[in-house]
């Protein structure tokens, strides 16, 4: 507490706070820490870290992911785990993003699809078509064990490939057919499909890739992520 209230009062952590809900929740992740491996945090981790808290208190999810992050910096046996990117990564994640991927960081390969609309064959080119993406990065997102449509599961997937968390590729797919098997009755699909296919000749396709955890999003998971996070429903493994 001697160590981090300076860097609280600084970064506008109310005074209530940090003696009390602050105090209670690091000495909970300090507690296993041994006293010889207990070590003043590197700074370019610390201040944007105790920054992140103070802009986090109504935020549950996303301050356990910083104070988790703190306390990895503080504990000498794994603090070079504890890179400085990670509380800006944090930063640019919602409550719903940290608790998706509490669970779906612990994977590694994902089943994903594109939903395309193909376009009608050109007379100057028989047989070549073009299309329009319906939907794009669509996943097998449950809720109460029913399949659902996350308006913000694209946008997400984009979010987690830009800070690096994961890969998206539809040039490969998995090789067990099962994997996709959701995709039959997916909302999305189904609601595409009801819409443009409407003759003997399909125009909907369902293409299908691969979501990656790379091992930067491994290493952040293993940092940050603690069962502090709320649960959820990722799509499952693969």
């Amino acid at each position: 507490m001697k160590i981090w209230q300076p860097l609280g009062m600084l970064f506008g952590i109310s005074r209530d706070y940090f003696e009390n809900d602050f105090a209670e929740e690091m000495a909970d992740r300090v507690a296993a820490i041994p006293e010889e491996s207990l070590v003043t945090p590197a700074l370019n981790v610390a201040g944007p870290t105790v920054q992140g808290i103070a802009f986090t208190v109504d935020e549950p999810d996303l301050r356990a992911m910083y104070l988790n992050l703190l306390a990895t910096a503080s504990d000498s046996r794994v603090s070079s785990g504890a890179h400085p990117s990670f509380a800006e990564i944090i930063r640019q994640l919602t409550s719903a993003e940290a608790r998706a991927l509490a669970t779906l960081l612990t994977d590694v390969n994902y089943p994903i699809v594109e939903v395309r609309l193909q376009g009608p064959s050109s007379p100057d080119a028989p047989g070549a078509t073009g299309y329009n993406v319906l939907a794009t990065h669509v996943l097998n997102w449950t809720s109460s064990g029913q399949q659902v449509q996350d308006p913000q599961g694209a946008l997400q997937v984009v979010n987690w490939v830009r800070l690096g968390l994961v890969t998206v590729d539809y040039a490969t797919s998995i090789t067990d057919p099962a994997a996709y098997e959701w995709t039959e009755t997916h909302p999305v699909v189904v609601a595409m499909r009801g819409r443009y296919d409407k003759t003997d000749a399909p125009r909907v396709t369902v293409v299908r890739g691969v979501l990656s955890v790379t091992p930067f999003g491994r290493e952040f998971a293993r940092v940050v992520m603690g069962s502090e996070l709320g649960e959820t429903s990722p799509p499952p493994a693969a």
